[in-house]
């Protein structure tokens, strides 16, 4: 069956690319885009029927947004962090984003792996933040006109298919 609620999609499409920019844009913010892999994999899919959507990113985007509780990373993982030109500019206060040494990036990778051994790590909330922003109450007007319009069409499309017999 053909997707009937046209408007409504193409309403709906708009809200999620701007909520995918607004996360994209968080991580910028929160200068917590190190690979720019999580970014890369924020997606927008839309229902079949027009009628919905939901949003997909890695496995763990939730990590970066609440944090974590304490637990063991491996240094090899904190290595390849450090080698992110966007996470030594940020270790480094702005000053530079030069590669570190192996000797100097073998030591900063081992006191982060024991701080997130003892505390965890703090999130970012760059996804609660734009739920919270109120996007969603924003754009209430704009989809529940796009689904009046819609059902408006889908009923005239009946009364005339009766009207025709």
């Amino acid at each position: 069956m053909a997707n009937k609620y046209t408007n409504t999609a193409a309403e709906l499409e708009v809200i999620g690319g701007l909520i995918i920019q607004r996360l994209a844009d968080n991580l910028d913010a929160n200068n917590t885009n190190a690979s720019g892999s999580l970014k890369g994999s924020i997606t927008l899919h839309l229902k079949p029927n027009g009628l919905g959507m939901f949003i997909d990113a890695l496995d763990y985007w939730d990590d970066v947004d609440e944090g974590t509780e304490p637990h063991d990373v491996p240094l090899s993982a904190l290595i390849k962090w450090l080698s992110y030109e966007n996470v030594r500019d940020k270790l480094r206060w702005g000053q530079s984003d030069a590669a570190f040494g192996e000797s100097e990036a073998k030591s900063i990778a081992y006191l982060i792996q024991r701080k997130i051994k003892h505390y965890g790590t703090e999130g970012t909330n760059f996804f609660t933040n734009v739920v919270k922003s109120g996007i969603f109450d924003d754009m209430e007007n704009a989809l529940a006109d796009s689904m009046e319009q819609d059902i408006l069409a889908i009923l005239n499309n009946q009364i005339d298919a009766i009207n025709t017999r």
